[in-house]
């Protein structure tokens, strides 16, 4: 076996790893993470091995022609490239291609911002007011 085999048996791993470590966060957390996917046919197949809700690829379609959804984003899963609207307020001014990396940490915050807002609701409402919040 190379060294690049061995690295990439390590980032499968990796993956695979990160990828059961998230799904019993959220479970703890009561929410279930659905429609996994993945352009790594091996990792898509432990996933479902491990009773995962995978989404179905449509494997009569090369990977290259398939584009998927996620997180309302456009993912070209051979390119393994994200696309999205640069403004939906505005039809007319759109935007396509690879994100930058100023439209990724964007993106990253608002996400974050809301899912902190969503998790926490009763923390940061309780912050809001000056309550307490060591014992909500």
């Amino acid at each position: 076996m190379t060294g690049s085999q061995v690295k990439t048996l390590e980032k499968k791993h990796f993956f695979f790893s990160s990828s059961l470590q998230a799904e019993n966060i959220m479970k703890e957390a009561g929410m279930e993470m659905k429609k996994w996917i993945s352009n790594d046919t091996t990792l898509m197949s432990q996933w479902a091995a491990k009773g995962f809700d995978t989404y179905p690829v449509d494997t009569s379609i090369s990977l290259g022609s398939n584009k998927t959804k996620v997180l309302g984003l456009t993912w070209q899963t051979l390119d393994d490239c994200l696309t999205f609207i640069f403004n939906c307020k505005n039809p007319g001014n759109k935007k396509e291609g690879p994100l930058t990396s100023e439209e990724m940490m964007e993106a990253e915050y608002f996400v974050l911002k809301q899912e902190q807002l969503m998790s926490f609701h009763t923390e940061m409402t309780a912050m809001r007011n000056g309550d307490d919040i060591c014992h909500k």
